[in-house]
């Protein structure tokens, strides 16, 4: 293989989409000779128009991937970090990353986010479709997102602490990753994007820092101050974590599409606009002008409902709806636990509506469809051991199809609506009141 040619559409890639300066091209070029043991190079001419159509630099990759292994300069488990590897010299450093992004956010939040989207993308440090299969759970509230994943790797070992710690940028499995500082707060404080995107524009705001999440007056006002300098994205804090954070995005979640149930009054608050979610969960919805009152009320509620069972937790999400702030809170109990056939516990993006299912799924669900379509007879005795969690799925599936030969197309569509079944049920048994019960626990504030 010749692999000078390829070495250049790298450095012309860099330069097109992601802004390495041309006076760094040499540099670069060196860098990459060195990882691939090179001892000289040879020019050769580029059309550049092809480079400039590219939106993605996989295909040169896999090219320069290819000539380490055949080499025997890596070995295939490698690939991942030999891929960072590469666009990690291409990219923009992190410090030229937060003057480039700086510089756009003065004039627009929207176009600097936008750039940020395009160029993480573009180096390859988020993966816009990190699913194996994905749809739109119809008719479930909100419209419920499932994704049966990818495996994701991750850095694993004492450094970095964790994989939200800043020590991860330019490490291992995630050289290419590239934080922007936000100007939010006493410390520093970096956004980056999540390598795997389940929703448009998913990242974390990261303090710099290796420090626990808490949920109180300070990390509220953080997410308050994150919506206001970015109003089109939201919000949402953890209510405990090892790292301290928040998570948002650009996308609406289901959550936050779903309509309210049953409007509400405070005593207290006349002019907050309250009400009660039509959700699979215990959450409520209060939007205002007035920033202070709304942290001072959403603090209070919080408060009342946490009280002294150290089990009880609560997620808010902060977001902005035309000039009103909106937060919207979903109360939970670390001790719920749900007995869905799917997903054993729910992650904080399953419970705003993103369901992410384990990649063995997307082997099950062709392992359903032989069933259905009676290529295999079943028995629910006779399982494979991978499929036993979803005995009762089955069973109930088979007993619908009945003797009716169906098509592998008719499978697939009763598979998915048994696993939207599931899906509801997944959020469905962490509801921590009942209708009644939510009104008691409301009029402790003189709500009703």
């Amino acid at each position: 293989m010749n692999i000078y040619p390829v070495i250049e559409k790298l450095l012309i890639y860099g330069e097109e989409h992601l802004s390495m300066d041309e006076l760094d091209a040499v540099y670069c070029r060196n860098k990459i000779l060195e990882k691939l043991s090179l001892k000289d190079y040879e020019q050769y001419e580029i059309n550049v128009d092809e480079i400039d159509d590219m939106t993605s630099p996989d295909a040169l990759l896999e090219q320069l991937y290819q000539y380490a292994l055949d080499k025997a300069l890596i070995k295939p488990e490698n690939k991942t970090e030999f891929f960072q590897d590469m666009m990690d010299i291409v990219s923009l450093r992190p410090g030229q990353m937060t003057d480039e992004f700086g510089n756009i956010l003065k004039r627009s939040s929207t176009k600097a986010m936008s750039w940020l989207t395009e160029y993480c993308s573009k180096n390859g440090s988020v993966i816009q479709n990190p699913t194996l299969r994905r749809w739109e759970a119809k008719g479930t509230k909100g419209k419920l997102e499932i994704n049966v994943v990818k495996p994701i790797e991750k850095n694993n070992g004492k450094y970095p602490e964790c994989d939200m710690c800043l020590q991860n940028v330019g490490f291992g499995l995630t050289k290419a990753t590239r934080p922007v500082l936000l100007p939010i707060g006493d410390e520093n404080n970096f956004w980056i994007f999540d390598k795997a995107q389940y929703a448009t524009g998913l990242g974390k705001l990261i303090c710099e820092y290796h420090s626990p999440a808490i949920f109180d007056f300070s990390s509220l006002n953080y997410a308050f101050d994150f919506v206001e300098l970015i109003p089109e994205y939201f919000a949402v804090l953890p209510y405990k974590c090892a790292h301290a954070h928040l998570w948002g995005g650009y996308k609406t979640l289901p959550f936050h599409r779903t309509p309210e149930l049953k409007k509400v009054k405070s005593k207290e608050y006349p002019y907050i606009n309250i009400s009660i979610v039509d959700w699979y969960m215990s959450a409520m919805r209060f939007t205002c002008t007035n920033r202070e009152k709304l942290v001072e009320f959403t603090m209070k509620l919080a408060k009342t409902y946490l009280g002294e069972d150290e089990n009880r937790e609560v997620i808010v999400s902060v977001r902005m709806i035309e000039n009103k702030y909106c937060v919207e809170m979903i109360f939970d109990n670390s001790t719920s636990k749900s007995k869905s056939a799917v997903k054993a516990e729910a992650t904080d993006l399953d419970k705003f509506g993103i369901i992410t299912l384990d990649s063995a799924l997307d082997n099950h669900m062709t392992q359903f469809d032989i069933y259905l379509t009676k290529e295999l007879p079943f028995s629910a005795e006779l399982l494979p051991p991978e499929l036993r969690p979803y005995k009762q799925m089955l069973i109930k599936l088979m007993k619908e199809v009945g003797d009716n030969k169906i098509s592998s197309i008719e499978a697939q569509i009763d598979i998915k609506d048994a696993i939207n079944t599931e899906s509801e049920k997944l959020l469905e048994d962490l509801r921590v009141f009942d209708d009644a019960e939510f009104s008691q626990f409301l009029a402790k504030l003189s709500i009703a």
